[in-house]
């Protein structure tokens, strides 16, 4: 059952009908079904592409923190190989603020995006912040 609502709500999603996919969608959290992450970054994924990074998130909060920082890093990385680096750092400062270690992959999608958009100021701010909780880690 739960793999036929998560193919429907992909399906959904490919077409762009992405407030039907959520008809489908909310009733699942509500009875507390965790969907699969495919279908949590195609969903989240498919509002950035519209530039509704405020429905993603709205998405994205609804998850207990795990399945939140699993499906967080890879709308990340998803975000990064499709050129969004804007989009990409909404989330990731969002991580860096729930969760201040990101892992080697993350940070290497988001760099790689940043340089190859010519985002230099962009990565090295996020460096300088990831930086300066290594040091206040190392510190304690």
């Amino acid at each position: 059952e739960m793999f036929h609502i998560g193919s429907r709500i992909s399906g959904l999603c490919k077409e762009k009908k992405l407030i039907e996919a959520l008809r489908l969608y909310n009733p699942m959290i509500n009875q507390t079904i965790d969907p699969s992450e495919v279908t949590r970054v195609t969903l989240c994924y498919e509002f950035c592409e519209i530039d509704d990074s405020e429905r993603a998130n709205d998405i994205l909060e609804r998850l207990d923190k795990k399945l939140w920082t699993r499906t967080v890093t890879t709308l990340i990385r998803k975000l990064c190989c499709a050129g969004k680096v804007e989009m990409a750092s909404l989330f990731f400062t969002k991580l860096l603020d729930k969760k201040p270690v990101v892992d080697r992959v993350t940070l290497a999608a988001f760099k790689t995006a940043c340089y190859d958009n010519h985002k230099y100021e962009l990565f090295s701010m996020f460096s300088d912040r990831c930086s300066q909780i290594e040091s206040v880690k190392d510190a304690e």
